[in-house]
C-alpha cells in the first residue's frame, strides 16, 4: 500500500488445479447418478475404503444392513457370504469384496465394478438374485478412496435370462445339451485342463429304429427322455 493507504501492487499467484477440479466433477457427477436407482430396488452404501469406514446407507431395499455395519469392510464380507450369500456364489463374493483388491485396482486405473450374486432373503423363503456395482472416486480434497456400493434386485430379469439360455443350449426334447451347447462344454473342458486326461462316452440306443418304425414317433420321443434320465441320475450337474 502507499502512504495514503491505498493498493499499490498486487501479488498474483497461479497453480494448475487440473486434477482437483476433475476430482471434484467426478464426486459431484457420481452422485448424481445414484438418483436413477429407485429407493425400493436398491441399497446403497457409501464407503470409505481408504479409511475402511462406512459412511452412508440409502435406499429400501430388503437388505438388512444393521448387523453388519460395525465391521471393518473385509469382515463384513466374510459375515455376508457365510450368512446371506448363496454357498455356490460365496468364494466369488469373497473375492470381489476385498477391500485391498478394490483398492489396487482403482489404483490400476479401474473406477467400476459389476458381479452377481445369489443372496437370501429377508423372509428366509430362498434366494434372489442381485446386481452389485461398486463405483470408486477420490475425494476431491484427502484423495482418498470412496466406494458406492449398490445391490439391485435383478431377479426376475435374471430368471429370465437363464430360460432363455437354457432354451438356445438345450434339446427341447430331453433337456440334454444340444449338439452345438455339448461340443462348446467339452472345447471349455479341454481348454481349462489341457493336462489331463479326459474320455467321451458315445452310447447307442440298440434297435431305437425298431422302436419308431414299430410304435411310432411318440413313443420312441418317449424312449429317448427316459434314456436322458436315467443317464442324468447316474452323473453329477
Amino acid at each position: 500500500f502507499d502512504e495514503d493507504g491505498k493498493p499499490a501492487h498486487a501479488i498474483i499467484s497461479y497453480y494448475d488445479c487440473t486434477k482437483e477440479r476433475e476430482r471434484e466433477l467426478a464426486y459431484s457427477l457420481m452422485r448424481q447418478n445414484l438418483s436413477k436407482y429407485p429407493e425400493n430396488k436398491a441399497k446403497i452404501f457409501e464407503y470409505n475404503l481408504t479409511s475402511d469406514i462406512e459412511e452412508r446407507v440409502s435406499g429400501e431395499f430388503d437388505i438388512d444392513a444393521d448387523e453388519w455395519k460395525n465391521l471393518s469392510f473385509n469382515d463384513r464380507t466374510l459375515f455376508v457370504a457365510k450368512k446371506h450369500v448363496h454357498h455356490d456364489d460365496a468364494a466369488s463374493y469373497i473375492s470381489f469384496f476385498n477391500r485391498e483388491r478394490l483398492l489396487s485396482e482403482f489404483q490400476r486405473g479401474v473406477g467400476e465394478e459389476t458381479a452377481e450374486f445369489r443372496m437370501g432373503r429377508l423372509d428366509e423363503k430362498g434366494y434372489l438374485w442381485h446386481r452389485v456395482t461398486i463405483s470408486m472416486v477420490e475425494y476431491p480434497k484427502t484423495r482418498e478412496v470412496k466406494a458406492f456400493i449398490i445391490f439391485e434386485d435383478i431377479d426376475e430379469e435374471k430368471n429370465l435370462r437363464i430360460s432363455q439360455e437354457e432354451r438356445l443350449n438345450e434339446d427341447q426334447l430331453t433337456k440334454a445339451l444340444n449338439r452345438t451347447a455339448f461340443t462348446e462344454k467339452v472345447a471349455e473342458i479341454l481348454r481349462e485342463n489341457p493336462n489331463s486326461e479326459h474320455a467321451v462316452i458315445m452310447i447307442d440306443l440298440d434297435n431305437f429304429k425298431q422302436v419308431n418304425d414299430k410304435l411310432g414317433h411318440i413313443k420312441g420321443d418317449e424312449v429317448l427322455v427316459d434314456a436322458a434320465k436315467k443317464l442324468e441320475s447316474m452323473l453329477r450337474a
